[in-house]
């Protein structure tokens, strides 16, 4: 799972003009935390972009689902972008639907096909959302990637640097790291969600 307040940096185009800062409390959507992205001068899908750190794994067999709640004044649009760097060297970037958001959170989501990313295996992939074709205030909550048909090998958690204890438990769990934690899914050995 992603959440932009770990690592979600704007890029902006030269040309281009656009803001990013913490959503005010009465526009974020769950938690405590939600993105403001104001473009100024966007000039076109690509200009102005929000990118998570490149997540090194092999994910040639896997399907990829990308969910982000947005919301703006403006109906502006926005869309997914998956940039893919494969063992061989070289990259592909592919593109999702275009969303036209609206004044209230909704939820939106691409799955990209194992068959459309790739048949050979990956290195890595960057996650894109890109805005910028429409001016206005664009606010974004509860980031989410899925991968699906494959089984990761690379940690989600590295023990040196998070803590999660204690274990077993019955009632509670303490999470403490470098890391601002706003939301947790919590899975059973089997997958199932913890409620």
């Amino acid at each position: 799972l992603c959440w932009y307040d770990l690592d979600w940096p704007i890029n902006v185009a030269t040309g281009s003009q656009a803001t990013l800062e913490t959503a005010d409390p009465t526009d974020v959507r769950t938690g405590d935390l939600a993105l403001k992205v104001n473009v100024i001068n966007g000039g076109g899908y690509g200009k102005v972009r929000v990118t998570n750190t490149v997540y090194y794994d092999n994910f040639n067999g896997g399907d990829i689902t990308l969910s982000v709640h947005a919301k703006s004044n403006s109906n502006n649009r926005i869309r997914f972008q998956l940039k893919v760097f494969y063992t061989n060297g070289t990259n592909q970037t592919f593109n999702g639907d275009d969303f036209v958001t609206s004044n209230t959170y909704s939820k939106y989501s691409h799955t990209y096909n194992t068959s459309q990313i790739t048949t050979i295996d990956t290195e890595s992939v960057e996650v894109r959302l890109q805005l910028g074709r429409d001016n206005g205030e664009i606010f974004l909550d509860d980031w989410s990637s899925e991968v699906t048909g494959i089984s990761l090998s690379t940690p989600i958690i590295d023990d040196n640097i998070i803590s999660v204890y204690p274990n077993p438990t019955s009632d509670y769990i303490n999470i403490s790291g470098p890391l601002v934690v706003t939301k947790v899914y919590l899975f059973d050995i089997n997958g199932k969600l913890v409620k």
